[in-house]
């Protein structure tokens, strides 16, 4: 951070800056990126000098060029290709350049001979969140080292010449350079206002009127909310009058634009409102708690209190029909013009120094530097909906595709209860295996792919292994010796491994189909597209319906379930299939849009489990878990409230002891590594519509392992594994009172069974619970270096002491373990390759 955004030409310039919070964030330090506006696809980027501040107007987007500032002169580059196409000086400028901006073809400079504070700013907090006592050093000096200048310039970029020059004795903030009506207006801290004719650079007026520089200046006193970026601008032109209103200070000055005389001002209620003049009217965050008010320009007086606040830093925006705006507690807030009426939206929020930007016929959300409790991470481009509703989607009895002999399948192993058949292993994802491990375990082989790929967890049936990947291929490997046996290509990465059953492997792709395939050889028997029309947008960089399939399929009593999509607001689709044939038996449509003014609901964000005649789905920040009747697909759950953040929104769920849920851990569309947000778990007992009694059971993205008598779990990254009896845990979540529930640490009051202290400060990502061994992989950091080593460890399911550990070749991927019929352990690691112990 900060970051800053430009759109032009379908083309989307992010800028993003130099602090970084957290090690996850250092690779993008000082970086500038280009995109294709229409579908994300990344076109190049381009490191900014060491230090460089982007918040401020240093960039300029237009259809055939992209100017940047670069020292003592400005850089024009190709906006398809980031190319340098000439450079921009002007010898008659003496310093560096502060400023920049275009109309009508002239480029507009402020320049200053004091160069700007370089404060590149490296923090690696281990919090979630970032600290606003742990911005650069230059937000904390009474006046801030950045962008301001003496000398301001026209320059004719066709002509190649200068138009004027023109220097003040004072320096200009460039934080509060406006430009309107052919005139430039400036402000010299404490001691001016000042308008400069755009044409000629011959100075209008001047006024140092001291109750205008008083009142912009008065410091902010009892005011609410985030102190705010104080590089971010604070002046705004209108056609009469010129407004002011800074970060950390108290008020909102409006001066005239004829002769800059004082106008009006009012009290400001939090720190960081920012001003908008649209339809004739002012429109800032002045109200009670920050609420949003329309003014009269000249006046100042309140026409209406539109009834929603701005929070934090993210700006206040605007479209023909909308004002956008980070919402109240979290999320994107949405004002409809035209209808009056304020709603919410908790799956993504604006950020921090954009807002919500409209360009491209699109608006773009993102990217943000918190871990707020959202559905979505990242940038996103979102479009009208258009015509598309539910009732005009292709029939689902049009959507099955059945190959030739699909009821002819070939020979495979029956399923027994030592195999791994499914995603951590059973129905309950209770990652428990009947198999025994070897006493010593020894390396058996390494199957290593010719192109690495981000794997899913492994699946096991018979003698083959089975795992996806995002490349969107379902391979099969022989369990005894690596050798690939077949693969099969969809059309879009596969989050979930195959589901084995009778023979048939079921698969659920971001292609936005379910494919069900021979187990043995690979060959598609049936596809049944799950999303409501054939549609892709991009998806972190690969291509994927609007409605992936990244639940996975559940197979039970010869049932196949799934669910399709990926936010609730563009629709959730849930179904259950025949298993043999895939003909629909039913499904549900309808329930991404439970409250539908809102558009809001269920998500499909994560994967399946089933309990109490329910299917049972992690559906997002809003509604988690959901769950469905398993009759007739009917979602038993209703309220989705004001559609703001509520639920753990993580990717896992399972079944603890028949009639509790375990649920929660890693965002499901969110980096494998996610260091600092790791999510949490949480142990429900199963209530009749949904979740009944509810505690907080630790923190961390790695699900435990349980059986009956034991359940193994890390209370977050660096943390120990322990162990704590899985009847013991229940009985302390049934016998808490309500004010226990509340308390996040009352689930660590719980007596262990033990905790593994022979592998301090290693991370562990995996846990498998075998009838003889508790099987984990660990991370452990080498001293002095960047580098890890990584582990296999068998630990004693009695004392949880190291039985037998082994080195792998490189990192694991969180929950890619598994043990097959034969004991075999079989660990997936980050780059697709697969080795085996035994």
């Amino acid at each position: 951070m900060p970051g800053i955004t430009t759109a032009a030409g379908g083309r989307v310039f992010t800028a993003l800056g130099h602090i970084a919070h957290h090690k996850r964030e250092e690779q993008w330090l000082n970086t500038l990126l280009a995109r294709n506006g229409y579908n994300g696809t990344l076109l190049w980027s381009r490191k900014l000098p060491d230090g460089y501040l982007v918040h401020r107007s240093a960039f300029i987007a237009t259809d055939d060029f992209f100017y940047m500032i670069e020292n003592d002169g400005c850089l024009r580059l190709d906006p398809e290709t980031g190319k340098e196409i000439d450079r921009i000086s002007i010898p008659e400028i003496e310093g560096e350049w502060k400023y920049i901006a275009l109309q009508d073809g002239v480029l507009y400079v402020l320049a200053g001979i004091v160069k700007d504070s370089s404060e590149t700013t490296i923090v690696r907090s281990k919090h979630s969140h970032w600290s606003w006592g742990e911005l650069s050093p230059g937000y904390y000096q009474a006046k801030v080292p950045w962008g301001f200048g003496t000398t301001l310039a026209a320059y004719d970029i066709k002509g190649k010449k200068v138009l004027w020059r023109h220097t003040e004795e004072e320096e200009v903030d460039s934080r509060a350079l406006v430009i309107g009506d052919g005139k430039i207006f400036f402000y010299c801290p404490g001691e001016y206002t000042g308008c400069i004719d755009a044409s000629t650079g011959k100075v209008k007026w001047r006024n140092n009127d001291s109750k205008v520089i008083r009142l912009i200046e008065e410091p902010g006193r009892g005011l609410k909310s985030t102190p705010g970026f104080r590089t971010t601008c604070y002046c705004l032109y209108t056609p009469e009058a010129i407004y002011y209103q800074a970060q950390t200070r108290l008020n909102v000055v409006a001066i005239s634009s004829k002769d800059g005389t004082f106008l009006w001002t009012r009290r400001k209620t939090t720190n960081n409102p920012n001003m908008l003049y649209t339809d004739g009217k002012l429109f800032v965050g002045i109200g009670p708690d920050g609420s949003t008010l329309m003014l009269e320009p000249l006046t100042g007086d309140t026409v209406a209190d539109l009834g929603f606040a701005k929070r934090s830093c993210a700006r206040l925006t605007a479209t023909p029909d909308s004002f956008f705006c980070r919402g109240m507690p979290e999320g994107l807030t949405r004002y409809d013009r035209n209808a009056k009426k304020v709603l919410f939206n908790g799956a993504l929020r604006p950020a921090c120094n954009d807002g919500v930007i409209a360009a491209n016929g699109l608006i773009y959300i993102g990217p943000w530097l918190c871990d707020c409790n959202l559905s979505l991470m990242g940038t996103s481009g979102l479009c009208s909906a258009g015509n598309f509703k539910v009732e005009d989607e292709d029939p689902v009895s049009q959507r099955l595709e059945v190959c030739e002999e699909s009821s002819s399948v070939a020979p495979f192993p029956e399923i027994i209860k030592e195999d791994w058949p499914t995603y951590r292993g059973d129905n309950s994802r209770s990652s428990c295996s009947a198999a025994i491990i070897p006493a010593d375990p020894k390396s058996l082989w390494t199957c290593r792919p010719p192109v690495s790929f981000l794997p899913s967890a492994p699946t096991s049936a018979g003698e083959l292994v089975f795992l996806c990947g995002d490349d969107g291929k379902v391979r099969a490997i022989d369990g005894k010796t690596g050798s690939l046996k077949w693969s099969f290509t969809t059309a879009g990465s596969v989050k979930q491994p195959p589901t084995v059953w009778k023979g048939r492997a079921y698969v659920g792709s971001s292609d936005g189909a379910v494919y069900c395939l021979e187990a043995a050889t690979g060959r598609l028997l049936w596809r049944f597209r799950a999303a409501p029309v054939e549609r892709r947008i991009m998806a972190y960089d690969r291509l994927c319906s609007t409605w992936p399939v990244a639940s996975g399929v559940l197979v039970q009593e010869g049932v196949a379930y799934a669910a399709a999509g990926i936010i609730d607001y563009d629709g959730t689709y849930v179904y259950a299939l025949d298993a043999e044939t895939g003909t629909p038996k039913w499904s549900n449509m309808t329930s991404g849009h439970l409250n539908e003014e809102l558009r809001k609901g269920v998500s499909a964000q994560g994967i399946l489990t089933i309990a109490g005649d329910r299917l049972w789905m992690p559906g997002g920040n809003i509604i988690s878990p959901a769950c469905y009747s398993l009759k007739d697909g009917e979602c038993l759950t209703r309220s989705v409230g004001n559609g703001s953040p509520r639920a753990n929104r993580g990717e896992e769920i399972g079944v603890l002891g028949g009639d509790h849920l375990v649920f929660g851990g890693r965002l499901q569309y969110s980096a494998v590594r996610n260091y600092v947000n790791p999510g949490m778990f949480t142990l429900a007992k199963i209530g009749g519509d949904g979740i009944g009694k509810a505690m907080h059971m630790g923190t961390g993205k790695i699900p435990p392992a349980w059986s009956s008598e034991i359940i193994v779990m890390a209370n977050g990254p660096r943390s120990l594994p322990m162990c704590v009896d899985s009847a013991s845990l229940i009985n302390h979540l049934d016998k808490a009172k309500p004010a226990d529930l509340r308390r996040p640490w009352y689930a660590g009051t719980i007596e262990r069974k033990w905790t593994v202290k022979e592998i301090q400060d290693s991370d562990a990502v995996a846990f498998v619970v075998a009838r003889n061994a508790v099987i984990t992989a660990l991370e452990q950091q080498r001293p002095r270096s960047l580098s890890s080593n990584w582990t296999l460890a068998g630990l004693n399911p009695e004392t949880g002491k190291v039985m037998w550990s082994k080195r792998l070749p490189s990192a694991v991927l969180p929950g890619g373990l598994l043990v097959d019929r034969h004991g075999r352990i079989i660990v997936v690691h980050e780059d697709g390759s697969v080795s085996c112990f035994g």
